[in-house]
C-alpha cells in the first residue's frame, strides 16, 4: 500500500505509475496516485494555458495533414499572444460553463484556408460549431474549393460555356440532382438536360 500525496488516501502500490531515474521516491512511483494524476491533467488541459496549448497542438497536426508547413509561430509565442485575449478568455468561459461541450469549444478561423498558420493569417477565435458551420458555408459558395472540382457546363445548342466551383453547384443552378452532373463529368453519362459537363482540368 502507497499514501497519495494528494488525496491522502491509502491504495494499492499498482495504482501508482513509475517515476523511473526518480530521485525523489525511493519505490520508484509517483507520488500521487494514477486517479489524482489523471484528473490533475484533464484540468490543466482545460485551463486557459491548457487549453491554448491544445489548439497550438491541433494546427501542428492539422498542418501536416494538409501539407502545410508548421505554424510560423512557437508554443511560447502562441501563448504569449493570446493568453490575455478578451475574445479568447469570453469564448473559454462560456466553454467551460457548458459542461466542456465541444461545440462550444475555442477555435480559430484562417483568413485564407489555402495558406498556413502565421500571424497574419489568423482570422478570430470562434467557437467549433462556427468555425465548422463556416467551412462548409464556404466550400458551399466556392470561396473554399479544395474539396470541389471545378465543372464546365456547355449548352449543346448555343455552344455557351459557365464554369462552376463544383459539381453540387452547377446543379443549384440548372435545378436538379449534382450526381448527374458527376455523372457526366467523369464519362458515366454525355449530356443532360440539353448540357455536356466536364471537370475543369480535364477540359482539352
Amino acid at each position: 500500500m502507497k499514501k497519495c500525496t494528494n488525496c491522502k488516501e491509502e491504495k494499492p502500490f499498482d495504482l501508482f505509475r513509475s517515476a523511473k531515474g526518480s530521485k525523489v521516491n525511493k519505490d520508484g512511483k509517483k507520488p500521487q496516485c494514477l486517479e489524482c494524476e489523471l484528473t490533475q491533467q484533464k484540468e490543466m488541459r482545460r485551463s486557459l494555458l491548457g487549453k491554448l496549448k491544445a489548439v497550438y497542438h491541433n494546427q501542428i497536426y492539422s498542418s501536416k495533414q494538409r501539407g502545410h508547413e508548421k505554424p510560423l509561430y512557437s508554443l511560447s509565442e502562441f501563448v504569449n499572444e493570446y493568453i490575455n485575449d478578451n475574445n479568447y478568455i469570453d469564448l473559454h468561459s462560456k466553454w467551460v460553463n457548458s459542461g466542456y461541450q465541444i461545440k462550444l469549444s475555442p477555435s480559430f478561423d484562417r483568413k485564407d484556408d489555402y495558406k498556413g498558420y502565421s500571424f497574419d493569417n489568423l482570422n478570430k477565435w470562434m467557437t467549433f460549431e462556427d468555425n465548422n458551420k463556416k467551412y462548409h458555408s464556404d466550400s458551399y459558395n466556392g470561396i473554399n474549393n479544395k474539396q470541389n472540382k471545378a465543372v464546365i457546363m456547355t449548352d449543346i445548342e448555343t455552344g455557351d460555356t459557365l464554369e462552376f466551383h463544383s459539381a453540387n453547384a452547377t446543379a443549384r443552378y440548372i435545378g436538379y440532382q449534382g450526381i448527374a452532373v458527376s455523372r457526366c463529368c467523369t464519362g458515366l453519362r454525355n449530356k443532360h438536360k440539353g448540357y455536356t459537363f466536364r471537370y475543369k482540368e480535364t477540359q482539352v
